[in-house]
């Protein structure tokens, strides 16, 4: 009955499903055949394990597809070969729910890296102006490896070859070990960016004052969430690096050093209109330097709720 709309004329096919039917498959080689103009297509579902039947038709269809412009489909993991014509095909525009293969670590990183090539090679990589990658976090993932510093900076520099960068969100687990040089050059790379988000597993790297080179050379950054360390530094002739436009921010993971207060002077400095700081890592409402930081922060705008989470003032500045 379905087939029934399909036809040569049809430009956009969304398709939404719980479990997967038998007659899936069928229908998949049916829209290849029928309907040779598809520009968008979509599938929103929830599989846990697809079949082998039903990612190979949902393959098959994908790559038949010489015009698509728009593809989001969910419980999807596409072959590297599949991977590497989307990366080629000039027409695709915007691509929605990409699922990296559940390898175990490193080999995600090598998947995550044939990504990133096939994604530069695309005719608008010069002017894709927005990004965002999550990989799920599995038990055999670490970042405490030998070389992750290593292997991170090497794999996040590619991303600088995308000119165009407006909005870059990455949630990886590998990020943590990217430091202060990284954020240098992203804000050379991309003077445009108006929102960066970066977040990792395990201790970050990278610091407060990594995040002066983003301010003064980007000036429409307007949202900025990066994991770190918020550690005082000398501000002696800083200028040009108060940015007026944040007003909050939500941290994965923020690690405050002492002294609190001169963490909190480091940080109104950089940004005199900040409201809120949320701190996401886990267990942050037990650290006393963060909850100390925080109470400053509200104390500051006069939005302080009057709770007594800091627990014992200043104790551990």
């Amino acid at each position: 009955m379905i087939q029934c709309f399909l036809g040569a004329t049809l430009r956009s096919v969304v398709i939404k499903f719980d479990e997967e039917e038998s007659y899936m498959a069928h229908l998949f080689s049916s829209i290849t055949r029928l309907c040779p103009e598809l520009e968008d297509f979509q599938i929103q579902s929830v599989l846990e394990e697809p079949s082998l039947a039903y990612t190979a038709a949902l393959s098959n269809l994908v790559s038949g597809l010489p015009k698509l412009r728009v593809l989001a489909i969910t419980s999807w993991q596409p072959s590297e070969e599949l991977v590497a014509h989307l990366g080629s095909l000039p027409t695709l525009e915007e691509w929605a729910y990409f699922e990296l293969p559940d390898y175990p670590h490193p080999e995600r990183l090598r998947s995550l890296d044939a990504f990133v090539n096939a994604l530069l090679t695309h005719p608008s990589a010069k002017s894709l102006s927005t990004l965002a990658i999550t990989e799920t976090p599995t038990p055999d993932v670490t970042t405490n490896h030998h070389n992750a510093e290593s292997v991170a900076f090497f794999l996040f520099r590619k991303f600088f070859k995308l000119p165009a960068i407006e909005s870059l969100e990455l949630t990886v687990p590998i990020l943590s070990s990217l430091d202060d040089s990284w954020l240098e050059e992203a804000s050379s790379a991309w003077p445009r960016l108006s929102t960066l988000e970066l977040r990792g597993e395990g201790p970050p790297m990278m610091t407060l004052q990594g995040l002066v080179p983003l301010l003064k050379n980007c000036a429409h950054l307007e949202h900025l969430r990066v994991s770190a360390v918020w550690k005082p530094f000398d501000t002696t002739g800083l200028r040009n690096c108060s940015n007026f436009k944040i007003q909050e921010m939500r941290i994965g993971n923020l690690v405050v050093a002492k002294p609190v207060v001169a963490v909190f002077r480091c940080l109104l400095l950089l940004f005199p209109v900040i409201n809120e700081v949320v701190n996401q890592a886990p267990g942050a409402s037990e650290d006393r330097r963060w909850m100390r930081l925080k109470t400053l922060i509200e104390e500051s705008r006069g939005t302080n709720t009057g709770d007594e989470e800091d627990g014992g003032g200043e104790a551990t500045d």
